[in-house]
């Protein structure tokens, strides 16, 4: 009986200690929120056989508990220097602007330019129903306002 007792203890504590019921990195999906934003959403690579950037996923979200306000979080944490503020949504699109776009119209590149809006766009479109984003912001050299999708960068 001891036996027994010992063995179902020690068949516990090892399941007990093994168990994690959210490894990241394993298609798990974050609970973040508006107060504790962790990390970009989608990041943009360079591909050096097409010679060409395209957007990557960085990070599995529920779409049931993402919100335009958190996603306004995680792209103001990651991109300090370029600001955004989330106007409305109407329809399947997100309104957005930038105040003080200098940053992103005039010091990034338009590498740095593109992915930004590309990395933004993509993170918004990560909202349940969403399709687009407009950006208002003052036209620069490196970036342009307008209404952006997926569509212009899928790979």
């Amino acid at each position: 009986m001891k036996t027994s007792l010992l063995f179902i203890g020690l068949v516990f504590f090892i399941t007990a200690c093994n168990f994690n019921g959210n490894k990241q990195g394993e298609g798990s999906t974050d609970s973040i929120s508006a107060d504790n934003p962790t990390g970009a959403l989608w990041g943009y690579e360079y591909d050096s056989v097409k010679q060409d950037y395209y957007p990557i996923k960085l990070k599995e979200v529920n779409q049931d508990t993402l919100n335009a306000g958190t996603v306004t979080a995680i792209i103001n944490k990651t991109w300090p220097d370029v600001q955004v503020n989330y106007l409305k949504t109407s329809n399947d699109t997100v309104f957005i602007t930038i105040p003080n776009s200098t940053v992103l119209t005039q010091q990034m590149g338009t590498e740095g330019a593109e992915e930004f809006i590309v990395t933004t766009t993509y993170s918004y479109t990560e909202l349940h129903g969403i399709q687009y984003v407009s950006f208002s912001f003052e036209a620069g050299d490196h970036a342009n306002p307008g209404i952006y999708s997926r569509d212009g960068w899928d790979k």
